[in-house]
């Protein structure tokens, strides 16, 4: 990351590049992120869920157009989420071959402990058709194969504030291929994502989350242990954890 951290610190705003207090790739890019959104307005002002997942993928060209005029060697893998309080935005993104980081996702009706085995096994349970709550991990939290969807590579997830679970491509940049089309996972299509797309598919959180492995490899993503919520207001925007 190295190459790409000299080039971002000569890109960003004097505002963005006084707030940096540490070194790791993800508060750099949590930076330029911040940067984006504020080409758009203050950082107080409402986005849009189409405006913060701009932003993000702005970030992700930014980056990558540096890895190819850098000419990084190997593949940089870029895991992100973000939210503002009722948004989250999350990714699963690498910019060469290779396998990108992992990503999973649980939606249903309430996390809940799972009386019928062991003491401190949890499940989701889904009472009725619309999601309450969605969960993101860098891995499966639990066992239980039905309760999670693994979210294709080169894909942004975006989860409104009703719970709705959006996926998109990412597309072709320069140093990543084409992915597959937009996908709409909600409450009408559900059942057939979790039956034949288990592999194939899901997002977030509600405090703020940026989290990236640069062309090192390595363990990307969000942490293995992460409990994700979406399930009230979350904390401003401006918190990374």
């Amino acid at each position: 990351f190295d190459p790409l951290r000299r080039r971002l610190l000569t890109t960003l705003s004097e505002e963005s590049l006084t707030g940096l207090r540490g070194t790791s790739d993800s508060e750099h890019c949590f930076a330029l992120l911040l940067d984006e959104i504020r080409a758009l307005g203050p950082l107080e002002e409402h986005r849009t869920p189409d405006e913060l997942e701009g932003c993000v993928v702005r970030l992700l060209e930014r980056l990558e157009a540096w890895e190819v005029e850098a000419r990084v060697v190997g593949a940089s893998l870029y895991n992100f989420a973000l939210t503002d309080g009722e948004t989250v935005v999350c990714t699963r993104h690498i910019t060469g071959p290779g396998k990108p980081a992992s990503l999973y996702f649980a939606s249903g009706s309430a996390w809940e402990e799972d009386t019928s085995g062991e003491e401190g096994n949890f499940r989701m349970s889904v009472s009725d058709c619309r999601d309450h709550v969605v969960i993101v991990a860098s891995e499966a939290l639990t066992g239980v194969s039905d309760d999670w969807l693994e979210v294709p590579p080169q894909t942004i997830m975006t989860i409104n504030k009703d719970m709705t679970v959006l996926m998109k491509p990412l597309g072709s940049t320069k140093r990543a291929a084409a992915a597959a089309s937009e996908k709409v996972v909600d409450c009408s299509v559900a059942d057939i994502s979790k039956s034949a797309a288990a592999t194939e598919l899901g997002p977030a959180r509600s405090t703020l989350r940026t989290s990236s492995s640069g062309s090192s490899g390595g363990d990307s993503g969000l942490a293995r242990d992460a409990v994700q919520h979406l399930v009230s207001a979350a904390a401003p925007m401006g918190t990374v954890v």
